[in-house]
């Protein structure tokens, strides 16, 4: 007899068996316990939580012959050839592969069939989201009044595609992903029965990389199990899936929280260089930041980590701002990773801009936590304190977004260019619109743009001001450069070219100042200009 996998042999076989579902096993088995089984039940939820498994051990329950408390025997003949696979009161359909309109009239048919030897015939249906419409509808009218003799179970990973008539003549059991404890725990247990030595870290990691799908852990061990044997380490588990993306991410968030650029770029081409998923490394950098900002807003408890893990997020959550944090996180979240080409380049910008995002360059651990903790507790009364002291006055500034009831920002359809012949003083007041236009034809650079501005203008030249080399060189690229004059001519009235220089935070910020001013605002609006702007 040939050797099955891990998941087969160690699925389970009475409700108590599953993993995580005690708010789907226990209503089941109650309701075969009183008498009370609806005609129809719908399991959905993600791959590998149990769906087939419990659909399986409600049949053996329903034609169990010595069963009195709901849980089916395993002893009795009903129960044997229902595990066996050799029932003929169990029927099982994959919908994938008999999904068309004949397949469900000969289920049909076959319906009106008393049970072989058992009480009840169940039919579980798999993967019943891929029936098309014509089977989902010409199954209706027996999903609704079946003999009474027939029990429907339908298994799905994708209820939102499951007809709503459908939906409304079944009881419905959603089935959530395991938590990593539990995943961890079965593994254990199933390792300890199989004379597996696996390490304890090792157990961790396949946790994490399951996904909440205890089926997937169980195949990655069967996979190492085959090729190192009975003995299993950390070592061998990373060496066989070919990936540290986790810790990976987490020092990538380390260092763009630190302000680190070349560590973060180092890190990011790293991946790249090794044929990496640069999607999946996204999805796990993103899963850091949001344990950091779970972590940042006192809700640990909303975590399924590693209590190592959850420490480490809580010590990065103190050298960090809530609102720096935000930024970081929608910078990475809006990093547009379809392309082939441009994917690194996304990531490296979302690094970069969430490096440059206020960091404290060179400052102490303790520092970066002072600041951080003084900038959540002081940023909004500074900001009520500083509107109920200014009154305000009608500038020619762009107007703000507009705000609904709930103080969010509504999303605006397009940017409206600001007028032609702008002087250098006027085009740096309307930089931020400017930039903000470009999102519709190059994201790319809308986002370096946003880290100068411009400085002067002289003859047919716009002269921008960088604080990075390496935002300038991306600018300098002819293709790059193209999308900006375009973009300055269209604004300016006619063409205009684009020199890029090297400026000082300090000196430019100086002038930030004083533009602020409104005495200053007002001379630049006349025509005046700041003497001393850096170039």
């Amino acid at each position: 007899m040939a050797e099955q996998a891990l998941y087969r042999r160690w699925r389970s076989q009475t409700f108590a068996e599953v993993v995580g579902q005690e708010h789907v096993t226990t209503t089941l088995r109650n309701a075969v316990a009183s008498g009370r089984v609806a005609h129809a039940y719908l399991f959905y939820g993600p791959r590998g939580t149990g769906k087939t498994s419990t659909g399986r051990i409600l049949a053996k329950a329903l034609n169990c012959m010595q069963s009195s408390s709901g849980e089916p025997c395993n002893a009795c003949p009903q129960c044997m050839a229902i595990k066996e696979g050799r029932s003929l009161d169990l029927v099982e359909i994959d919908a994938a592969s008999n999904r068309g309109i004949d397949d469900i009239r000969d289920l049909r048919e076959k319906v009106n069939y008393a049970p072989s030897e058992g009480r009840f015939r169940v039919y579980i249906i798999d993967e019943a989201h891929m029936l098309t419409t014509e089977a989902a509808n010409a199954l209706l009218k027996t999903l609704e009044e079946p003999p009474p003799h027939t029990k429907f179970i339908l298994a799905t990973t994708e209820v939102h595609r499951i007809l709503p008539t459908i939906l409304s003549r079944c009881q419905q059991f959603q089935f959530r992903p395991l938590s990593q404890a539990a995943v961890r725990d079965r593994l254990a247990f199933v390792c300890h029965e199989e004379g597996i030595a696996i390490e304890d870290v090792a157990l961790e990691r396949l946790a994490r990389v399951a996904n909440g799908s205890l089926r997937d852990a169980q195949n990655i061990v069967d996979q190492l199990r085959a090729h190192f044997g009975d003995v299993l380490t950390l070592t061998q588990l990373e060496s066989m899936l070919g990936r540290t993306e986790d810790e990976r991410a987490v020092f990538l968030a380390e260092q763009v929280l630190a302000g680190n650029i070349a560590a973060a770029l180092e890190t990011i081409n790293a991946i790249a260089w090794e044929g990496g998923d640069l999607r999946q490394f996204a999805r796990n950098l993103l899963a850091v930041f949001r344990t950091i900002m779970m972590c940042k807003a006192g809700a640990r408890i909303a975590l399924d980590i590693s209590p190592e893990t959850q420490a480490k997020a809580a010590a990065l959550a103190k050298t960090v701002s809530m609102d720096r944090l935000l930024a970081i996180i929608k910078g990475f979240a809006q990093a547009d990773l379809r392309g082939d080409e441009e994917s690194i380049l996304q990531l490296e910008l979302a690094a970069v801009e969430g490096a440059l995002t206020d960091p404290i360059a060179g400052a102490s651990p303790a520092a970066v936590t002072e600041r951080a903790e003084r900038a959540d507790r002081d940023t909004r009364p500074a900001i009520q304190r500083h509107a109920a002291a200014e009154p305000q006055k009608e500038t020619s500034l762009p107007p703000e977004e507009p705000m609904d009831q709930a103080g969010i920002g509504c999303i605006q359809p397009e940017i409206q260019l600001p007028v032609q012949g702008r002087t250098a003083e006027q085009l740096t007041i309307d930089w931020s619109t400017i930039v903000q236009g470009l999102r519709h034809s190059n994201k790319n650079v809308q986002a370096l743009l946003r880290s100068c501005e411009p400085v002067g203008i002289e003859d047919n030249t716009v002269i921008l001001g960088f604080y990075h080399t390496y935002h300038k060189e991306k600018i300098e690229d002819p293709r790059n450069r193209r999308v900006v004059e375009d973009t300055l001519s269209k604004v300016l009235g006619k063409p205009y070219e684009v020199r890029c220089v090297l400026t000082s935070r300090d000196a430019k910020s100086k002038v930030k100042a004083a533009r602020n001013d409104p005495v200053v605002r007002t001379a630049l609006e006349m025509g005046g200009r700041i003497a001393e702007e850096p170039h």
